[in-house]
């Protein structure tokens, strides 16, 4: 194989883009068998790079001088690679290889088909005639190590984008899933949340539906943006005044509901009694509003979230026909008169 001068110490041109000395900086003879590899290799390198379209897409369109640098690169890691005993060393050296071939997209395939042109550079200098080359065993040994180490680098860093990558990407589908249950406005939990707490469970509770009396006057009088906050405002009441195991929910426009767990034996006393309680909080005169409300006791009057608030809603609807501030249950004739604050 004819090499041009480009690959000899001493015939170095600038004009021709090949890359200063290897041993430049470097404490080892000027035309050491070591030095004479790493340059052989470096140049059946960037041969096999050129004869790969795939190849010289990525590496082929660079800057000559960025292509000398690489080329001066491979040569300067070998020829160090061959000179240091030092495994810790070595492995370090490694590192640095494989953190640069990921950040510049080299596929670990490209980089073990290349490196295999060691042995080929090694050859064709035994070949020659060249002394002083190191034992075929101790390169292959140090290359075993240098491939070892860049390839596990690739592994390492890989598996730790892939780690960073699936944490925002959970943390990612654990905000979305909290915005499909929670209603923008005010913060509350919003319909999907009420009915999958609420689906295929029979455990007993009230669910109570409530409806703002007379809001609509706030929005006509006061604009929307009152209206937005005297629902925040109310939302935050009733946030404050349930208890830990109830849920408090805004169904759209000015439509709460709360559910809330009751013991065994407890029935439309308790449960009035703590909606009376809770809107009592509500800062309802403050707005100039009312409040009515429906209540479907669980399992007694209805089961899961669309049974519930059917009945709850028809309870409601009474209730509004009684005037404001009116709590009914479905289907019987209990009624509660609630107290504003």
């Amino acid at each position: 194989m004819t090499y041009p001068e480009s690959m000899g110490r001493d015939r170095r041109r600038a004009s021709d883009g090949a890359p200063p000395s290897v041993a430049e900086g470097q404490s080892i003879a000027p035309g050491s068998a070591n030095e004479m590899l790493a340059e052989r290799f470096s140049y059946l390198v960037w041969q096999h790079i050129q004869a790969s379209d795939e190849l010289s897409n990525v590496f082929g369109a660079r800057a000559p001088g960025e292509r000398a640098d690489h080329r001066l690169n491979i040569a300067r890691h070998v020829l160090a690679l061959l000179e240091v005993d030092d495994q810790v060393e070595i492995g370090i050296q490694s590192l640095v290889v494989g953190a640069a071939h990921i950040h510049n997209n080299v596929r670990p395939s490209w980089y073990v088909r290349a490196y295999n042109l060691l042995f080929a550079a090694y050859h064709e200098l035994e070949d020659e005639g060249v002394e002083g080359l190191p034992a075929l065993n101790v390169v292959r040994s140090k290359y075993l190590l240098d491939v070892g180490m860049t390839l596990d680098t690739y592994f390492d860093t890989m598996r730790g984008t892939f780690r960073q990558e699936h944490a925002e990407l959970s943390r990612t589908v654990s905000d979305l899933e909290l915005q499909s249950r929670t209603d923008p406005l005010t913060n509350l939990f919003n319909r999907r949340a009420v009915a999958e707490r609420l689906a295929g469970r029979d455990e007993h509770g009230a669910f109570v539906l409530f409806d703002l009396d007379g809001f609509k006057a706030v929005n006509d009088l006061h604009g929307h943006l009152a209206g937005d906050r005297a629902l925040c405002e109310i939302a935050a009441a009733m946030q404050v005044g349930v208890r830990s195991g109830d849920l408090v929910a805004r169904l759209g426009g000015d439509e709460f509901c709360v559910w809330s767990p009751l013991a065994d034996g407890d029935s439309w006393e308790h449960a009035s009694t703590i909606a009376n309680r809770l809107v009592d909080l509500l800062p309802l005169v403050r707005w100039g509003i009312g409040v009515s409300g429906g209540l479907a006791l669980c399992p007694e009057d209805g089961r899961g979230f669309d049974e519930l608030y059917e009945h709850a809603d028809q309870a409601l609807y009474r209730a509004k026909s009684r005037g404001w501030m009116t709590l009914r249950r479905w289907g019987t004739s209990e009624e509660l008169v609630m107290s504003a604050r």
